[in-house]
């Protein structure tokens, strides 16, 4: 039986063994360690080529592509660093080849340095790394912003399953427990040819679970934030077993957290064109209340991996009854209790089902995946909206239910020189309304996508030509939406309807085609041009509602063509010695671009405010992000990179909305060894200029500055580990407001300083 143990990892200057390198299969998630011999064992039967990871900190990490079973000894060499690779550039996933390889830059965030920087959710946790940004409500409501791109343009992939969800607005986060995940990586441009036109800005790709290291692993993580009295816990459970050639693993996590009323550092807010006081600073009725669930098993014989995945996430939250309806001054006091929630109200749940099946072969591999997602909103509210609610209604104001199923298949074929794949995804989606309110209408929607790539590398080996085609078809029906309205009680003899019947069909082809140098490994050059399109989501087309998440009036158009557009990417950077930097412009043009345009004028409906409009317009957006690393010292990591993005809408000439700033963003962080323990100290600072160049009715924002620190302490005692990290948010206690954020609409700041504990227990 082929064992990893015939694989020895060594030091690069002078060859001495080197233990506790982390060694994974990517295919699989599964990690061993080596031993103080450097030996890796990792006891399976393998068949064909697997792509390994070698990783330790203080060393430059290893990827190398490995024929099993093994016909002689292997012995990887490693080099040692100060660059510790935060934010390290990575293969494509998909392809399974070296991260030189692919043309478009993807990261991958360390888990440790995502744990120092936490904050109160996933997407503004991710803000520290160059050209990422978030939208926000308040505490459990943000998705991310990749070099201005969000929403629709964005994908979530959850191993292999696009996240759902995002249909719904804006204003609709993503359900995602961030004390789950193991890895990560983050695409930065275009990966629509194999996660389909959703992905034409980016993509968060959610890897699988690592293997347990021992036979069972148990984590504790605690955490408390004094802002609102955050405070919660997360536990997890790993173990592996062995029955006869069957290898297997299975893990669960539950997170419980609550949290108090937002507060922040103001007096007063502006909703409607009325100004009133907030007692305090503190937001009446938006306590929280989370609790979140996820189980896995894999098993792995052979040349065959099948895991199963199931992941529930519930969210319940206060609305701020100061935006509901006219706003009065009774609606902005409290009832004295700050941690529970009453009317208005809101609950999200998710449930997702996955499925992945992996079959690997001498020349590539054959893989399938399969995944079910059920996402309900409901929002509650008493008195309702004015003219719409039934004398005899319930305090159901807005429900809906969301139902997708989604199957990916691909087959990769792999020589000396290339990689060839094929892959074919299908979607259906079935979403259901119901309350007195209306915002989008019950719709049906279905998206087929069949697409092939190939990596070939130049005759003269210093680089690989990288390239696809994709063709995509979806078709969207909805009956539309009708309702009676009632004055004084009595109800109108006509049907007011809110949304005719739709029956839309889309299809295009997409394309890219880039290049990779890999002779130089200290050096990135890369280039990528595609053609993109996306297609028109349920909201664009349909929407014409009251969001009350983010305060306006939001109407679609159904006659919004698909999103057609040319994207270029560059990449280069160097690495020598204890440094490191990277330049990443980009250039893209969209012929037909969808954007949500405030209107200068306001709702037609009751308490509606603004009129906010999906249009179309040819647009160009150009950026990039330059990031550069040093060690002053050993123990001492710094970086800084300065990051913006240019949009200029032919139209109107202006820019786009909802578009971050130009910012300059540093971190450095201090770590010794102190009598067995870890310790660090670390500062992120960030300063953001003011973003003058918005759309026609948009706000314009100053500039600020905020920087966060803290300090956190590692140690081991037998088989039990232990961490803890205190840091303090906005040290100075700024108060500046985010042009990202909805609540810049009704003139409401960021949070003031607050402190935040974490501690974590892992036990082998």
């Amino acid at each position: 039986m082929p064992v990893l143990s015939q694989i020895q990892i060594r030091l690069a200057d002078g060859g001495q063994p080197l233990s506790d390198v982390a060694v994974s299969a990517h295919q699989w998630g599964r990690v061993a360690m080596s031993d103080e011999h450097g030996n890796a064992k990792l006891p399976i039967e393998w068949k064909g080529e697997f792509h390994l990871h070698f990783e330790k900190v203080g060393y430059t990490a290893v990827v190398r592509d490995v024929f099993f079973p093994l016909t002689d000894s292997i012995i990887i060499l490693m080099t040692s660093t100060n660059i510790e690779m935060r934010q390290l550039v990575i293969e494509d996933a998909w392809s399974q080849r070296m991260q030189s390889n692919r043309s478009v830059m993807t990261i991958q965030p360390l888990l440790s340095d995502m744990r120092l920087n936490a904050s109160q959710n996933f997407a503004t946790t991710l803000q520290y790394i160059p050209g990422i940004m978030a939208i926000q409500t308040g505490v459990g409501i943000a998705k991310p912003v990749i070099r201005g791109m969000s929403g629709a343009r964005v994908a979530l992939i959850d191993n292999g399953i696009k996240q759902e969800g995002q249909q719904w607005g804006n204003d609709h986060g993503w359900e995602l427990d961030q004390y789950e995940l193991d890895r990560i990586e983050i695409i930065k441009g275009p990966a629509s040819l194999q996660y389909g036109s959703d992905a034409a800005g980016g993509a968060i790709v959610i890897q699988p679970h690592l293997w347990p290291i021992k036979k069972n692993e148990f984590e504790c993580r605690s955490f408390y934030a004094s802002n609102n009295q955050r405070e919660g816990s997360s536990l997890s459970y790993k173990t592996k077993r062995k029955i006869g050639q069957m290898n297997w693993a299975m893990g669960i996590r539950g997170t419980l957290a609550r949290s108090e009323d937002y507060r922040l550092p103001t007096e007063q807010y502006t909703y409607l064109n009325r100004t009133l006081p907030l007692k305090d600073g503190i937001l009446n009725n938006t306590a929280t209340h989370e609790r979140h669930v996820t189980a896995w098993m894999a098993m792995i014989k052979g040349q065959h991996t099948f895991r199963l995945i199931y992941r529930k996430y519930h969210l319940q939250s206060g609305l701020f009854p100061g935006i509901m309806g006219v706003p009065t001054l009774g609606a902005v006091v409290g009832d004295g209790n700050a941690s529970n929630i009453g009317l208005p109200s809101a609950e999200v749940i998710h449930d997702k089902w996955m499925a992945h099946y992996h079959r690997q072969q001498h020349n590539g591999f054959w893989q399938w995946e399969s995944g079910v997602q059920y996402n309900q909103r409901a929002e509650l509210a008493r008195p309702h909206q004015d003219g719409f609610a039934p004398p005899d209604a319930d305090s159901l104001s807005l429900q809906l239910q969301l139902l997708t199923f989604q199957t990916n298949i691909k087959k990769q074929w792999r020589w000396e020189r290339g990689v060839f794949m094929l892959g074919s995804q299908g979607q259906y989606q079935n979403n259901r309304r119901g309350g007195v309110e209306f915002l989008i209408p019950s719709f049906s929607q279905w998206q087929t996508g069949l697409f092939a790539w190939l990596e070939l590398a130049s005759a003269s080996r210093t680089g690989v030509w990288s390239g696809g085609v994709r063709w995509d078809q979806s078709g969207f029906q909805t009956p539309g939406f009708a309702q009676f309205t009632y004055q004084n009680g009595v109800q109108s003899s006509e049907q007011w309807v809110r949304r005719s019947l739709v029956n839309r069909r889309f299809q295009s082809i997409s394309g890219a085609w880039g290049w990779s140098q890999t002779d130089r490994p200290n050096r990135i050059f890369k280039w990528n041009v595609a053609r993109s399109f996306r297609m028109p989501q349920a909201a664009e087309l349909t929407i014409n509602g009251v969001h009350h998440g983010s305060f306006r009036h939001e109407e679609g158009s159904p006659e919004l063509r698909p999103e057609m557009g040319w994207q270029a990417d560059l990449t280069v950077g160097h690495q020598e010695g204890n440094q490191s930097w990277h330049c990443a412009p980009f250039f893209h043009y969209y012929s037909s671009y969808i954007y949500l345009s405030p209107q200068a004028e306001f709702s037609y409906l009751p308490d509606g405010g603004q009129l906010y409009r999906y249009l179309q317009a040819p647009v160009l957006m150009t950026g990039g992000e330059f990031f550069l690393e040093k060690h002053i010292w050993d123990p001492l990591h710094t970086d800084i990179s300065v990051e913006g993005v240019f949009t200029y809408n032919q139209k109107t000439q202006l820019g786009l909305p909802f578009i971050p700033p130009v910012q300059i963003k540093s971190n450095m962080v201090y770590e010794r060894e102190w009598k067995e323990r870890t310790c660090k100290v670390f500062v992120h600072a960030r300063k953001a200029f003011a973003q003058n160049r918005t759309e026609r009715n948009e706000k314009t924002t100053p500039g600020y500055f905020v920087a966060n620190a803290g300090a956190s302490m590692q140690c081991e005692m037998s088989e039990i580990a232990m961490e803890w990290i205190l840091s303090v948010n906005n040290v100075f206690n700024q108060t500046y407001f985010n042009n990202l954020s909805n609540y810049r609409w009704i003139q409401l700041p960021e949070q003031g300083r607050w402190i935040q504990v974490q501690c974590c227990i892992k036990i082998q």
